[in-house]
């Protein structure tokens, strides 16, 4: 009996060692289990993780305060077909045998084709204003506004402004959460920042992509007629046009526009307008619906070293006048042929961009100081700014070529070198020196080298002639070209902007 009662004794006490044993280990078996491959590294190395993950933490704070602001926008519309038949149009021959059809290139142009487009916008007011990219709704005359929670709403257009590729929507709401837009100026080559936008596709709606600042105050970049780029390597695609370009602040610094690529895809290398320009454009078109411009009346190009030396300037900066046109305000202050401006308003200028650009921003009918180098001697002066109008002599870099914003291309007189060049039998005509990627003569197919034989049927064979028959043409209507390329010759009717 004794043994029996010993014997239970004994196994009472192994079991309840064995649960206290089971319950010393179980500690550790759940710290086995919330175990992490971080806590193997050793303490120095788990430290530069945590600081990289609060770094991350950033990025990820930074883009939830920011997509809810980004927008996907459509676009639908229609656009005349263009007629681009690779046959000689005058030809007797194919007259006699086709008729009519080919003594009225126009006949058949009257087709239209869907529009419809794709790219992003940021909500800049909770009243329902939208920023976005003028490339992204020109020629569309629907838009549909998509919200990063799906939402749809339809968008009205409040003003266009193609010289800098800037428009505003706005969809009927008055909560919208709107972004921060922050002062461009204080933006440093170097800083983080995150690019969100639509690429590609609908479905890849604020996809957000980080970057550093490549360089601020890019121009010359060929894309518009008023540029100061923040460059950045963040991953901008097509569809990313009109998004943000945001710092680590949460603060919108620029509206996202083009990519330099040779494939059309991400190269590392985008361009961003900045914010101070974006809110200066978009507070115009919003209160005015159209943007007015300064403007003085002068041909000009950049200072290079050896004309610095020559004309007795201290350095190569500045704006040169190749030439003054009569009944300007830069006739009327006396600026004169030869003179470089070096100062507006007592800033220095950079080069012939940075004057452009800036008396772009100073409102019609300010009166401003104007520093000019002349015979080696400096000279002040002062200028009362007139408006900018859409001239296509106005304010050019070269007197000897033409450019016309609103068709979106640049002639120039053919001289023997581009006949030899183009094997051209005669000088016939102006040849076109460049094409705006995004402008209507682009549209239509006009390129670099095309020469321009007619325009509305009247024969063209100067500067003169050319600017004369554009000036008279019927406004909102297309502009029609006869254009050889190469031994063919063809009709093209462009709408201007």
């Amino acid at each position: 009996m004794k043994q029996s009662k010993l014997k239970t004794g004994l196994l009472a006490a192994a079991l309840v060692a064995g649960i206290s044993a089971l319950a010393g280990l179980a500690p550790s078996i759940e710290a086995q289990q919330e175990a992490q491959p971080i806590d193997r590294l050793s303490s120095s190395d788990r430290a530069a993780v945590e600081s990289i993950r609060t770094f991350s933490d950033g990025f990820a704070a930074v883009a939830s305060l920011v997509t809810p602001s980004v927008v996907t926008i459509t676009t639908q519309g229609e656009v005349q077909a263009a007629n681009q038949s690779p046959f000689p149009m005058n030809d007797p021959l194919l007259q006699r045998f086709f008729g009519d059809f080919f003594r009225n290139p126009q006949q058949g142009q009257g087709r239209t084709v869907p529009l419809n487009g794709l790219g992003s916008g940021v909500v800049i007011r909770e009243d329902g204003y939208i920023v976005t990219n003028n490339h992204v709704i020109r020629g569309a005359d629907e838009f549909t506004v998509t919200f990063h929670d799906g939402e749809e709403m339809a968008a009205e257009l409040v003003g266009t402004d193609p010289r800098s590729d800037l428009a505003v929507l706005k969809v009927n709401a008055t909560d919208l959460q709107a972004v921060e837009l922050a002062d461009s100026d204080d933006v440093r080559i170097g800083e983080w920042v995150l690019a969100v936008g639509s690429p590609f596709s609908a479905n890849l709606s604020t996809t957000v992509t980080a970057g550093i600042v490549s360089a601020v105050g890019r121009s010359s970049v060929g894309l518009n007629q008023y540029e100061d780029y923040i460059q950045t390597d963040a991953s901008i695609n097509p569809g990313n046009s009109g998004g943000a370009l945001v710092n680590l602040y949460g603060e919108v610094v620029g509206i996202n526009t083009a990519i330099a690529s040779r494939g059309g895809g991400s190269n590392g290398i985008g361009f961003s307008i900045p914010s101070n320009m974006v809110s200066d454009i978009s507070t115009k078109l919003i209160t005015d619906g159209r943007v007015s411009r300064g403007y003085l009346g002068v041909q000009i190009n950049d200072v290079d070293p050896d004309m610095a030396e020559a004309m007795g300037a201290k350095g190569a900066q500045g704006a040169f006048v190749q030439a003054v046109q009569d009944g300007t305000p830069a006739y009327d202050a006396g600026i004169k042929d030869g003179d470089i401006i070096v100062e507006l308003d007592g800033q220095e200028l950079k080069d012939s961009n940075d004057l452009r650009f800036r008396v772009a921003q100073i409102p019609p009918g300010t009166m401003v100081s104007v520093k000019v180098i002349r015979d080696g001697r400096e000279k002040d002066l002062f200028v009362e700014l007139a408006e900018y109008e859409d001239n296509p002599t106005a304010a050019v870099a070269d007197p000897n070529e033409s450019h016309n914003e609103s068709l979106g291309l640049t002639v120039e007189p053919i001289t023997p070198q581009v006949q030899r060049q183009l094997n051209l039998q005669n000088a016939d005509g102006l040849v076109i020196t460049s094409v705006s990627p995004r402008g209507p003569a682009a549209e239509k197919g006009l390129r670099t080298g095309d020469v321009i034989l007619e325009i509305n049927r009247k024969a063209i064979g100067s500067l003169r002639e050319y600017r004369e028959v554009l000036s008279n043409a019927p406004a909102n209507k297309p502009v029609l070209f006869l254009i050889q390329r190469g031994e063919a010759t063809t009709f093209v009717a462009v709408r201007p902007e």
